[in-house]
């Protein structure tokens, strides 16, 4: 059974958790209570979720919780924040950053000739 969303909707379930500086986080329950000033980072699985075919993207890496997540909060985020909402379309335009291969060994890279 998976887990639901509320189980998983906490900032600390994020992949990206550790390294993130969006001050706008949809997992975060307090991110209403957040300013975004221009300039400043949005959020990557929220920008990812906009894209062409992201769904699939989300579940081939084990994250289609985390899809269902950015999809729930879009909406009243790009209501609230222009700059997101900018930003979001024009994420929507591009091609997802998101690795959908496992990742190369150090020493399959060296391999090569």
């Amino acid at each position: 059974m998976s887990a639901s969303i509320q189980e998983v909707s906490n900032v600390a379930s994020c992949p990206k958790y550790e390294s993130c500086s969006a001050p706008i986080c949809p997992l975060n329950s307090n991110w209403k209570n957040a300013r975004h000033r221009p300039g400043e980072r949005i959020c990557f699985y929220l920008c990812e979720a906009q894209k062409e075919g992201a769904e699939a993207i989300f579940d081939s890496v084990g994250r289609g919780y985390l899809y269902r997540l950015m999809v729930e909060a879009t909406s009243e985020i790009s209501n609230r924040y222009s700059v997101i909402r900018i930003a979001l379309a024009k994420a929507a335009k591009s091609g997802s950053r998101m690795s959908t291969k496992p990742p190369r060994s150090k020493s399959s890279a060296g391999s090569r000739q």
